[in-house]
């Protein structure tokens, strides 16, 4: 079996830089820095040593820890080189730098801030997907609350391989029994189900979450205007599931550090550390999420028939609809 990995923590020796003054402040401040929503801006921690701030499905800055010079240096996409702030925070990181980032408080918020307002309408404002994507993160993450039916640990969830020919053997028989599914049926109907696509289910997992009883979550994210992302969404779910649950012994370790190090950071609550298990996760669930469903949408009946195609995607179907109270109702 090839070697698999979940290995996103923080290096010590990134925690341990003088970039800790200010990645402090950056925790703890991000979700205050936009006063009409405090969604807006989502951080992760990423392998290589990085933590990245997302709004929506969108990446506005990162903080790179680089081992050889010991620099901690931010990075964006050219698409925000115009945002305010941008050529004084692609720099290095030098503890002088630090300390300038600290005393002005504002080159950082204002920059994402500007970033932001340039990003395209669909990463987030039209309060689709990647809006919902940064509000669950946040209800079920850094706002986690005992008793809660998912604690949220991650987000664009990939399983880490040691070579391309190791991830071929290992995701390429999951993903092509699924998208066997969706060839054949858009092969026989393909006005119902649109024309055969060579585009592949992925492999990137919307939220790995921990379950009340210690059991790993896949959760697919949908929003209700996306028709064919509904009823396909099962057979991502189920793609999910089965490839983590090929890792899961390998990346259990891997999950549960992640948590603690989000939790000393604080990222995660501390009582977040009371879900993990003992040992492994005990299983792994699939979960197709849908927030603000439409009711009256045709893809209700074709999710059922895509599961009843694919027992094997028979995963549970669950609805948000309250932005205040973003729990998730089992669809009946």
């Amino acid at each position: 079996m090839p070697a698999m990995r979940y290995t996103r923590c923080l290096s010590a020796t990134y925690i341990d830089h003088p970039s800790r003054g200010p990645l402090k402040f950056f925790v703890e401040r991000v979700s205050s820095w936009n006063h009409q929503d405090p969604f807006a801006f989502d951080l992760q921690i990423r392998e290589g040593d990085q933590v990245t701030c997302y709004h929506g499905t969108t990446s506005l800055l990162g903080l790179r820890h680089d081992a050889a010079t010991n620099q901690v240096t931010a990075s964006a996409a050219e698409a925000y080189a115009s945002a305010a702030g941008y050529k004084d925070l692609m720099t290095g990181w030098s503890p002088g730098v630090l300390e300038r980032v600290e005393n002005d408080r504002r080159l950082v918020s204002d920059y994402l801030l500007s970033a932001a307002a340039e990003s395209t309408d669909g990463h987030y404002r039209n309060r689709e997907e990647g809006y919902w994507q940064n509000l669950l993160s946040q209800a079920f993450g850094r706002n986690w609350q005992p008793g809660m039916d998912w604690l949220i640990v991650d987000r664009e969830s990939v399983v880490g391989f040691a070579s391309d020919a190791d991830r071929r053997q290992i995701l390429g028989p999951i993903q092509a029994k699924y998208e066997r599914v969706r060839a054949d049926l858009q092969n026989e109907d393909s006005r119902t189900w649109g024309p055969p696509t060579d585009k592949g289910l992925g492999n990137e997992c919307d939220f790995l979450a921990i379950g009340p009883a210690g059991e790993l979550l896949c959760i697919e994210l949908k929003h209700g205007s996306n028709t064919s992302g509904i009823y396909w969404g099962a057979l991502q779910a189920a793609v999910y599931r089965d490839i983590f649950a090929a890792a899961l012994s390998s990346i259990s370790d891997d999950i549960k550090a992640l948590v603690r190090q989000k939790v000393a950071i604080g990222l995660l609550p501390h009582k977040a550390l009371a879900r993990l298990p003992d040992g492994e996760f005990r299983c792994v669930v699939p979960v197709l999420a849908v927030a603000d469903p439409n009711d009256r949408s045709a893809c209700w009946d074709l999710l059922d028939k895509v599961m009843q195609r694919c027992p094997d995607a028979r995963v549970p179907v669950v609805e948000i609809r309250n932005q205040q109270d973003p729990a998730p109702v089992p669809r009946l």
